[in-house]
């Protein structure tokens, strides 16, 4: 689906290498940011948030009595919404902002300590605030609530895609005239010991002993063994209508959407020819302008073998004959869930204002990875139950025609 004339005005992310300065310098190096953590069962790669970005979720969590009750993942959405809003250059203007978040697991920390101390507790009771820390609205609403916001506030979970889904949702708003200006975005904190044994029950965690590379999304081998591996992290972006605002230009443009859903066999799966993620992706390209070619894809590649090697079929079936450019930020970062699709929305954003990533020797595109002269990305995300989805980006230009520096 072609979309004109909205843009990301702004991002804020919370990841293992930082906020939204430290993510993109990242991008540019052969470092990965997975540690050992240990669990009961041993030891598996995780890639957690770092200490800077630790310290910024203990201030917040020391702000007010109520944030020392807010979930890991709130306080995170909370974080990078602070970021993003500041960086908007929208401004008390009275001009109304929505806020549309998505999460796979939403309030996880809270929910689990706050069950294991019902479970417990002689008399089954629980703390007074466990109903609404731990409910998916949380996320949307305290960002609100923190930003004192007057708009539309909704959260949502569409599995791993929920990102990518959020951008969608709030096109419609915002298309529709209900709401000019949308915060939107996934956080999750999902690292814990029963996320991470859910993970490892579905037989596709990383046993990795390679100190270099524990997660190996699309690689030249994934057809051998799955190198999945979780991290945390909140991506937040700030869209409206306006390509400029004042002496600030738009980051990127929304040029296209697509979403689709296809049969499956089980609630894990994708099909191995990567229905879902063909049908996506055409519907995303329909934004291409006459003549425009795609320069890039940032894939969703979870590092499975099932995941990468149906969203490379869907490529190769899309474009037979050259595909573009290909990158993945989890070989970094891990597969974050519901925020995995806004991790990939600023490796794209990145690209497009000159912006350099390094490709890991193992990647199939590591021998073709000139990134020279990005004008548009295809952004793709999935999730459980056979859902993708996918976000066409285009370079914003100023009036002068030159790259907008971030």
């Amino acid at each position: 689906m072609k979309i004109a004339n909205i843009f990301i005005r702004s991002i804020g992310l919370l990841t293992a290498a930082g906020n939204t300065k430290g993510f993109y310098p990242a991008l540019a190096h052969d470092k990965h940011f997975f540690v050992k953590r240990d669990f009961t069962w041993g030891t598996d790669w995780v890639a957690a948030l770092d200490e800077r970005s630790e310290a910024t979720i203990t201030r917040l969590r020391d702000e007010k009595a109520l944030y020392r009750e807010f979930d890991r993942s709130t306080l995170m959405a909370i974080a990078a919404a602070r970021e993003a809003w500041n960086d908007a250059g929208w401004g008390n203007d009275g001009v109304a902002a929505g806020v549309l978040v998505g999460s796979s697991r939403g309030a996880t920390e809270t929910f689990e300590r706050r069950h294991a101390d019902f479970l417990s507790h002689p008399d089954r009771r629980t703390e007074v605030l466990t109903s609404p820390t731990t409910t998916l609205g949380n996320l949307s609403s305290s960002i609100a609530q923190d930003l004192l916001l007057q708009g539309p506030e909704v959260s949502f979970s569409i599995t791993c895609s929920s990102t990518l889904h959020s951008l969608v949702a709030a096109l419609g708003w915002i298309r529709s005239q209900m709401c000019t200006r949308m915060l939107i975005g996934g956080a999750e904190a999902a690292l814990s010991e029963f996320s991470v044994a859910q993970m490892k029950a579905l037989r596709i965690y990383t046993a990795s002993t390679d100190v270099s590379y524990p997660s190996r999304p699309l690689s030249a081998d994934t057809d051998k063994c799955n190198t999945f591996a979780l991290g945390e992290a909140a991506a937040i972006f700030a869209i409206d209508g306006l390509p400029s605002l004042g002496s600030r230009s738009a980051l990127a443009e929304i040029a296209g959407i697509g979403w689709a859903i296809e049969p499956i066999s089980t609630m894990t799966s994708m099909s191995t020819p990567g229905s879902a993620f063909s049908q996506a992706m055409e519907m995303a390209l329909e934004g291409l302008e006459v003549g425009e070619k795609l320069d890039a894809i940032v894939a969703h590649a979870p590092g499975t073998i099932i995941g990468d090697s149906s969203e490379l079929a869907a490529i190769d079936r899309i474009f037979p004959n050259q595909r573009p450019r290909l990158y993945s930020p989890k070989w970094q970062f891990g597969h974050t869930f519901g925020a995995s699709g806004g991790l990939n929305l600023a490796v794209a954003v990145h690209l497009l204002n000159g912006g350099k990533v390094f490709i890991p020797k193992f990647q199939i595109d590591h021998e073709h990875a000139d990134q020279s002269n990005v004008r548009s990305v295809l952004v793709n995300g999935a999730g459980f139950g056979g859902n993708a989805c996918s976000v066409l980006l285009r370079r914003a230009m100023r009036d002068d025609c030159s790259v907008v520096k971030y």
